[in-house]
Parts: structure tokens; C-alpha cells; sequence
């Protein structure tokens, strides 16, 4: 009678595959544009996490048009009005923003990654820097409603709701990031736009056991006497 030997087979899982986010609102992700990355996060990985990063990376896209836009239209006005004191100011401003955006972006692709032993992750500056500007926009709309500003409250009103928007949605990435399991052998960025499709994708290997056939012995020849 053949004899069935189980044998333990090695690979279990699929490699990752990259994943896009697209960083303008209303738009799909499309590889190899300036608005879309790969995030660092593997496609195996919880839905909820592939969901906020999409959500955290559009709300600082968003944040980042608003006040590029509005801080352009100042930089006009002070040019045309001669006001060369406030230049500075609003070029400073619109290099904040791109550095928040930056950490953003750097953030979701890195994982929250330090980059040295002595410093928070991206996303978590990303996040306490939100909540500053939460902060300071809510003084400002108290102080404005105090001296009966009316048009200047509901303007910075718009804006203390984005940030707590953008705070908290960073807030719940952070969460749902430590909550994931430590990363496995496929650890490393998943694959990126130019990997070749042998890196990118391998067929799924079965998890059942394999079974390797022994056939029987044929019976020993009679001995000759």
C-alpha cells in the first residue's frame, strides 16, 4: 500500500502589491504622475489604513492649494501696493506649507518612519502641526468674535474646520498604523512604478500542506538454496 509523508511547504503568502494614492481630491491615482505616490503601506494590510491615508494625504493637498492660493493673491496685492515688508512673510508662508505638506507625503510612504533615533515620525509632526494650527485658529475666531469681526469669523471659521478635519483624520491614521502587525520576509517598500512585472506579481502558492507519494518496496527475490 502506498504511504502518504505530509512535507511543510515554505511559501505561504503572495508578495504585496503597490499601492497608489492619488493626492487631488476627486481624482483616481495613476501611476507615474506628480499627484499620485505608493504608499508605503502593503495591499494585504487593513482597508481602514489604505482608506485614511487617502484621506489624510487629499485633506493636506487641499490645505496645501488653499493657502498657496491665498498667500499668491497677497503676494500680488503687496506687490502692486508696494508693500515689500509683507513679501518676506508670505514667502515664508508658502514654504511652510510645502514642508507640511512634505511630512505628509513622507509620512504614508515611510510608514511613519523616523528618520533618526532622536525624532518623531513625519506623520506625527504632520499631526502635532495640525493641531497647533487648530489651536491658533480657534483663538483667532474667538478674538474676532469678541471685536464683532463677522466676515473674518466665518473666514477663519473655514479654516479652523479644516485643520481639526486634517488633525483628526491624521489622528486615526496614527492609530490604525500602530495597530498593524509587524511587517514580515516581503518586508521593504512594496514595488513602484519600473519594477519589472517578475518583482511585481508571482503566482499565489497553495497554503495546504504537500503531500509527497512513497511508493511501496517491491518484495525481496526468493534466495536460492
Amino acid at each position: 500500500m502506498d504511504m502518504t509523508v505530509p512535507t511543510a511547504n515554505p511559501l505561504t503568502r503572495e508578495p504585496p502589491q503597490a499601492v497608489y494614492v492619488a493626492l487631488v481630491p476627486g481624482t483616481q491615482p495613476t501611476p507615474g504622475s506628480s499627484f499620485t505616490i505608493v504608499s508605503g503601506f502593503e495591499s494585504t494590510e487593513d482597508d481602514a489604513v489604505h482608506r485614511l491615508s487617502r484621506v489624510v494625504l487629499q485633506l493636506a493637498m487641499l490645505n496645501y492649494i488653499v493657502a498657496v492660493t491665498l498667500r499668491l493673491i497677497a503676494l500680488v496685492i503687496a506687490l502692486i501696493n508696494h508693500w515689500y515688508s509683507q513679501i518676506v512673510t508670505l514667502v515664508l508662508n508658502v514654504a511652510f506649507a510645502h514642508v507640511v505638506l512634505y511630512l505628509g507625503i513622507r509620512g504614508v510612504k515611510t510608514r511613519n518612519g523616523q528618520c533618526c533615533s532622536c525624532c518623531c515620525g513625519p506623520l506625527t509632526a504632520f499631526y502635532v502641526i495640525y493641531i497647533i494650527l487648530t489651536i491658533v485658529e480657534a483663538f483667532a475666531v474667538f478674538v474676532e468674535l469678541l471685536d464683532g469681526f463677522v466676515v473674518l469669523v466665518l473666514f477663519d471659521f473655514a479654516f479652523l474646520v479644516l485643520y481639526a478635519a486634517t488633525a483628526e483624520q491624521a489622528r486615526r491614521l496614527l492609530e490604525a498604523l500602530a495597530l498593524l502587525p509587524e511587517r514580515t520576509s516581503f518586508d521593504g517598500p512594496p514595488p513602484g512604478p519600473g519594477t519589472p512585472p517578475a518583482l511585481v506579481s508571482q503566482p499565489t502558492v497553495a497554503v495546504a500542506e504537500a503531500t509527497e507519494v512513497i511508493p511501496d518496496k517491491p518484495p525481496l527475490p526468493d534466495a536460492q538454496v
